[in-house]
């Protein structure tokens, strides 16, 4: 899980399915999309 978190590892989507079920959640409960907004970036 660590390195799900620390983006280290890009897990497939089977095993989202997998970690989302083991924590009975859905995939969008645990893992949120990347967004093109660069409004966060620093410059």
């Amino acid at each position: 899980m660590n390195a799900v978190e620390t983006g280290k590892y890009d897990p497939s989507l089977p095993l989202a399915f997998h970690i989302a079920r083991r924590f009975g959640m859905t995939i969008e409960e645990i893992f949120e999309a990347e967004s093109d907004d660069t409004s966060h970036q620093s410059h």
